[in-house]
């Protein structure tokens, strides 16, 4: 089982703020309010731990204390209709969502403090999550994907497609009960604690993929209430209401909670990036296959301790870290706990609606 080390020393975190700025059409809005907007209801329980004690070494995916050690583990989850609710998926550190076929989305969550025993149900990869893989070395755990011969660009076995990672588990290539099982025609589950304890090997990690500071100064950015992100659907599709009381954000789905099936409580976010993405349908590519360019550059929006910032990200290589930098050039430093990074095409507008009820509609491709 994978060990954490506690120590009885108190690690002072980063001194790196966030210098100030706000998004242009919202530059008068409540950047001095104390209070953080109002959001989901104080009966929705949240599961996070706290951020504002930090004992011993710090985890390099979430920013918390107890587990110093660089382990991620990624999993290709369900959100289609017959996928929810997951199990796992509150556990995982990092979940990046994604468009696939049609109007679904997919999630590559990404585990490296907490490794549960039951994580699903896991789905097929796509080149793009792939290099998601890449720029942390993961473990990467999955349920088949694109493989026709002749569909070069969706092939997800080559290695310029991001498959030359060091452990891929792939429950239709191979059977290892101990780690991936079938619980029925369709539906997969993986034990990520069994995947770490049989593929245990050294991650290279790509410098501070993410930055994170308890105490950073964002007074100077205008306090939140919601955001509202499409993808290529309605405006409710995923909506994140702001819990002051908790200082994190609740998800929802079509206005429902978005539960996890494992705690039985809606998710809750401390950090979301919102990273605008050119989607392109692939040519020569069966069944529809989309491409999403995660590798190059372009505009973000972040959402960290209630408040609103606008930013950019680059990408130099599929190897290479995401850098996330706010409009002034500083980089993005976020909360301690978990982060959500949703790659929304960049020609939908995600809404962000401020304490006090103005809105703030915003895509990748304005200003």
């Amino acid at each position: 089982m994978k060990k954490f080390l506690i120590f009885a020393l108190v690690a002072a975190l980063m001194f790196t703020a966030f210098a100030c700025g706000t998004p242009p059409a919202e530059s008068s809005q409540s950047a001095s309010q104390e209070n953080g907007g109002v959001g989901a209801s104080a009966e929705i329980a949240t599961t996070q731990p706290s951020a504002s004690v930090a004992a011993g070494p710090l985890s390099p995916t979430t920013g918390l204390p107890g587990n110093g050690e660089y382990r991620p583990v990624q999993v290709q989850i369900d959100n289609e209709s017959t996928g929810r609710p997951q199990y796992g998926i509150q556990a995982a550190d990092i979940v990046y969502e994604a468009m696939i076929e049609g109007a679904d989305t997919r999630f590559a969550a990404i585990f490296n403090d907490n490794l549960p025993e039951k994580v699903g149900p896991v789905r097929s990869a796509r080149v793009y999550y792939q290099m998601i893989q890449n720029e942390w070395d993961s473990i990467f755990i999955h349920d088949g994907g694109p493989y026709v011969a002749g569909f070069d660009e969706s092939y997800i076995y080559s290695d310029e497609n991001g498959g030359d990672m060091k452990v891929r588990i792939d429950g239709t290539r191979r059977a290892e009960d101990d780690v991936f099982w079938h619980q029925s025609v369709g539906i997969a589950y993986a034990n990520v604690q069994a995947a770490e304890d049989k593929y245990n090997y050294e991650r290279t990690e790509r410098g501070p993929l993410f930055t994170f500071d308890a105490n950073a100064d964002l007074t100077a950015y205008p306090d939140v209430e919601k955001v509202n992100i499409p993808f290529i659907s309605t405006l409710d599709h995923v909506e994140y209401r702001y819990d002051s009381a908790a200082d994190q954000f609740v998800r929802y789905f079509y206005g429902d909670p978005f539960l996890d099936a494992e705690t039985n409580e809606a998710v809750t976010v401390q950090n979301i990036i919102v990273q605008y993405v050119t989607d392109t349908m692939l040519s020569s590519a069966e069944k529809g296959r989309i491409k999403i360019d995660i590798v190059g550059s372009g505009d973000a929006e972040f959402f960290v301790g209630g408040k609103h910032m606008t930013g950019t990200w680059e990408k130099d290589s599929r190897h290479a870290g995401t850098v996330y930098k706010l409009d002034n050039g500083s980089n993005l430093v976020l909360k301690p706990g978990n982060t959500w990074v949703e790659l929304q095409p960049d020609t939908k507008n995600i809404v962000t609606t401020y304490a006090g009820g103005t809105t703030y509609p915003k895509n990748g491709k304005s200003s």
